[in-house]
């Protein structure tokens, strides 16, 4: 089925039939209801989310609505218990002793197709006008109609006010197998280092057991790696939890990660396409560190908190202290790293992409971060997408601005120095 969730259970025709029936029902009783309330009760039933039977029905919707309406005609033409004949009623008056004429009571007519959202307005029961002699049968008719008036009134009455708008809230959800609707399941925060691997290992009848260690464990694990590089898939992923966590398969993740696909694919999108917290818009004093390592958030943070304290008259300072960084950056020599030695798909970024990327930069009149594509060094290095190459160089800006600048001082240094004659170091005042 096209927008199924990674690893759902398939629909069959049983779920078919069962919506298919819900929807019929609501049709053919007049509920005051809509469909977006229809398929949220659905919510758990056959083991399916309420998102899950969305989805099916918008994918297959002018099909299903054909089949609800024959449905609802159906369950509308078909006489119930009570439409029966009963001793006082089906005779008529007028006729003779040995005849009985059964006359069926009126019923809830189809709605159509116009009506399908059944606001209060269109609760209402009508009486369908039989096609034959009116004079005799008239009168039992509107008998019949007045006894059971009552009762649809008092129905009426109890159902209230039942449409879901803005402000209403899905049905509580008693099925704990099953997750939460989409929308209310929340990441949790970015781990401060990489996970440990679980120490607990239960022995299963089929391989090892997934305990609640391995559980926090595996979110944790793609916490990390897709903030490393948020281009990761699952396939790649899960490789890598194997390797870290070698008493389950990639194919033993792969499956609890089927089974329980809501938050590892809420992360997976959020990192694919850079939403919080794996990106975010810069707006404060802290903007530039978000996508930044833990530990370089730190340093940062241990710097600003140090230069505020020792006041204004240290902003110079501090400033000399990175010049000074920059100037025993030019004692030693510029390392130059080979296509040969970046960093393989998936795996975390090496000195060698970081010269790479230096080196690119350097290279290209007018970088500007904000519109300045990275298409172009994507076709030189192809193991990793423009899209994850820009998100590392925000995550390393200024070490690798700092790098920028020392291979654009070494380059001038070449060109300008005769052969022969080795550099001099600056003289410190």
């Amino acid at each position: 089925m096209e927008g199924a969730p990674v690893g759902a259970k398939p629909f069959s025709k049983s779920d078919e039939a069962l919506l298919i029936e819900s929807l019929a029902k609501a049709l053919h009783d007049g509920m005051a209801t809509s469909y977006k309330d229809i398929l949220n009760h659905l919510h758990g039933k056959n083991d399916h989310s309420s998102n899950f039977w969305k989805d099916y029905y918008l994918d297959h919707k002018h099909r299903l609505d054909g089949l609800v309406q024959a449905k609802a005609r159906f369950e509308s033409a078909r006489p119930s218990v009570n439409d029966r004949s009963t001793p006082g009623t089906d005779k008529m008056e007028g006729t003779s002793p040995g005849v009985a004429h059964t006359v069926k009571k009126p019923y809830a007519q189809y709605i159509d197709t116009v009506s399908v959202t059944l606001t209060p307005k269109l609760r209402r029961y009508t009486t369908s006008t039989p096609t034959g002699p009116p004079s005799s049968h008239t009168s039992s008719s509107h008998a019949q109609a007045a006894a059971q008036s009552p009762s649809l009134r008092l129905a009426s009455n109890r159902i209230g006010r039942t449409t879901v708008n803005s402000l209403t809230t899905c049905e509580p959800v008693f099925n704990s197998r099953l997750p939460p609707p989409h929308n209310e399941i929340k990441i949790p925060p970015l781990p401060s280092r990489s996970p440990s691997p679980p120490s607990q290992i239960v022995p299963g009848p089929s391989g090892n057991r997934f305990t609640p260690e391995d559980q926090g464990f595996f979110i944790k694990f793609i916490q990390r790696r897709l903030l490393e590089d948020p281009e990761m898939s699952r396939k790649m992923i899960c490789a890598k939890l194997e390797e870290a966590a070698p008493h389950h398969s990639s194919r033993s993740w792969s499956g609890y990660w089927s089974t329980h696909h809501d938050l590892p694919d809420k992360l997976l999108h959020a990192a694919s396409n850079r939403l919080w917290p794996f990106l975010e818009k810069p707006d404060g004093p802290d903007a530039g560190l978000r996508g930044q390592s833990p530990s370089v958030k730190r340093q940062h943070e241990s710097v600003s908190s140090e230069g505020d304290s020792e006041g204004d008259d240290e902003g110079s300072s501090s400033g000399s202290e990175l010049d000074d960084d920059e100037e025993s950056d030019e004692d030693e020599p510029l390392h130059r790293y080979a296509f040969t030695q970046m960093s393989d798909p998936g795996s975390p970024f090496n000195d060698a992409d970081m010269y790479m990327v230096a080196k690119y930069i350097a290279e290209t009149p007018h970088f500007n971060p904000s519109y300045t594509s990275w298409d172009a060094f994507e076709k030189k290095h192809e193991h990793r997408s423009a899209r994850s190459w820009q998100q590392y160089f925000l995550s390393r800006e200024r070490d690798i601005r700092r790098l920028v600048k020392r291979i654009a001082r070494d380059e001038n240094s070449q060109r300008v120095r005769p052969s022969g004659i080795p550099p001099h170091k600056r003289i410190r005042l």
